[in-house]
């Protein structure tokens, strides 16, 4: 998570016992989950916080009956190998970056890059994107059977940012300060978005990239504030433009499909509303423990400068618009209409970004200090709540097992 890549949470069933359901909590057997993290695990880190409100929720709803033992830092395995060692049964639960399996999810790839439908807004395009990811895979059936192909089901999603960010460590102003200027990438969706602006995608494995920008090997990377924070990329790099290019609406939490179907209907319940609470806990520590403190103390502690993306949204709305189009010209097998879903889930979007104006968080100007005013600016509890109250209602109670 922390590179902002689209994530996949999954469980397996082997080792758990039986898959014939149980009749109720008290009849199930116990079960301890094993889930590999690519995080610290270090107590203030956002993804030790936000999956332990998921773990407690589980664990204390189904009576300590389900367990999780968290595996930090990759200490199980690495998280390119997290769906094989899932299907193996090494692992119990865990992420899997869907950017990494594009030939077993090819349609949840292909969708994926629609994302640039979210508004480059904070905390509104975050809000929009998740109400459309949720929505859209909770409904659709051509998404279902392609988790299902997999042994999986699918149960809940979230949008990570507003829009990946291009950092760089040398000054810019507008879009041709960039032509040239050599960037790391991290996939082929954005590889074709800074290809557009006319700088030279240049492949750095992610562990290599503080020190290539730091030697001048690269002059600008792409990620989202958590990775700016956290991997100190803020002491290397100063000029961000901010949510120019489409975010990674890639992230999702499905389970083994047998594991699922072994749990009684009381226990599913537990687990699916645990989902909407692990949904709303990333957002709500995304906003404080990334925006705000990129916005705040990235500025007055680091040097970062707020560069002005509306020359770079001129030229990537464009290029935007051709991918979306082309979308309709490479087809995946297995997806006879196209457009159908894509119809569909441009309705997501659309109605999670009313959602988000509805809740008190519409989209903001798109100039330099509206942007860093926007992202410093902590979110009122009141628009969280709003906004958790409308997504739990509309989508996650239409979809909750019964």
């Amino acid at each position: 998570m922390a590179v902002g890549l689209g994530i996949v949470l999954v469980a397996s069933a082997c080792g758990v016992g039986g898959r014939e359901q149980a009749a109720s909590i008290e009849e199930m057997r116990a079960m301890t989950l094993k889930v590999p993290q690519t995080s610290s695990g270090s107590p203030t880190d956002m993804n030790v916080m936000m999956y332990g409100q998921f773990a407690k929720e589980v664990s204390e709803g189904t009576d300590g009956k389900i367990d999780f033992e968290f595996y930090w830092n990759s200490t199980l395995v690495p998280v390119a190998e997290h769906l094989t060692a899932i299907a193996s049964g090494v692992a119990d639960l865990g992420m899997a970056v869907l950017s990494y399996t594009p030939e077993e999810l090819p349609i949840g790839n292909w969708l994926a890059q629609a994302g640039s439908l979210q508004n480059p807004s904070y905390p509104a395009g975050p809000m929009q994107g998740t109400w459309g990811m949720v929505d859209t895979h909770m409904s659709n059936d051509v998404l279902a059977k392609e988790w299902a192909d997999k042994g999986v089901k699918f149960f809940n999603a979230w949008s990570p940012s507003a829009g990946y960010d291009l950092l760089c460590a040398d000054p810019i102003s507008d879009v041709s300060d960039v032509r040239g200027r050599r960037v790391t990438s991290p996939g082929p969706l954005w590889t074709a978005e800074l290809k557009a602006l006319g700088m030279v995608p240049t492949d750095v494995a992610f562990a290599e990239r503080y020190e290539a920008l730091q030697r001048g090997v690269v002059d600008c990377t792409v990620s989202v504030p958590q990775t700016w924070t956290e991997y100190s990329f803020w002491d290397v790099a100063k000029y961000v433009v901010p949510g120019i290019l489409s975010p990674g609406l890639i992230q999702a939490i499905v389970m083994d499909a047998d594991l699922w179907d072994s749990l009684p209907v009381e226990a599913q319940q537990v687990m699916h509303d645990a989902a909407w609470t692990i949904t709303m806990a990333n957002l709500a520590l995304t906003a404080t423990e990334t925006y705000n403190r990129f916005a705040t103390e990235g500025p007055a502690q680091h040097g970062i400068v707020f560069v002005d993306p509306t020359s770079f949204d001129n030229v990537l709305a464009r290029q935007q618009e051709t991918t979306r189009t082309k979308m309709l010209e490479n087809v995946p097998a297995g997806l006879e209409d196209p457009q159908a879903l894509l119809d569909e889930f441009t309705k997501s979007m659309d109605e999670g970004l009313a959602a988000a104006e509805a809740a008190g968080a519409p989209p903001i100007a798109r100039d330099a200090d509206a942007v860093q005013r926007s992202w410093a600016e902590p979110v009122d509890p009141d628009v969280w709540k709003a906004y958790g109250e409308a997504l739990k209602t509309k989508v996650y109670d239409a979809h909750r097992p019964r």
